[in-house]
């Protein structure tokens, strides 16, 4: 029984690995390489007056393209896509804060550029299996 019980943990653990490939080290490294990229510049702008933002928002949206072109483990494509989501409505918001739009058009993107960066990051630390519950090493 016991040992039915190690071949069967071995082979979940496994297929657990192969779900994520052999590269969730490699991800979590350009992940978070690609991540402080994009929260530099995500910086600059946010203390950018308005007709200065074309050069960090073109640095954003640079690092979302990176972002976009990773290889993906299957562990992380859900987290993965959430974050993609984050990069688009802070850019979003920074273009609309530009357009000088409501405030509330603005806040709205902060807002939810915030929630899906965090549901992705905690959905990539969770599903991938990073001990330090993060993917940013």
């Amino acid at each position: 029984m016991k040992k039915l019980f190690f071949v069967t943990v071995m082979v979940a653990v496994g297929m657990i690995a192969t779900a994520c490939g052999p590269s969730t080290s490699d991800y979590q490294q350009a992940a978070s390489s690609t991540l402080e990229s994009f929260m530099r510049a995500y910086n600059v702008a946010a203390n950018t007056p308005r007709l200065g933002l074309a050069v960090p928002i073109l640095s954003m949206e640079e690092s979302r393209q990176e972002w976009d072109r990773m290889e993906v483990p299957g562990c992380a494509q859900t987290g993965h896509l959430s974050v993609s989501q984050a990069m688009d409505k802070y850019i979003n918001a920074f273009l609309a804060f530009a357009a000088q739009e409501e405030d509330d058009v603005v806040n709205t993107f902060f807002t939810s550029g915030d929630l899906s960066l965090a549901e992705g990051q905690e959905s990539i630390a969770e599903t991938c299996g990073f001990s330090d519950g993060s993917v940013w090493g």
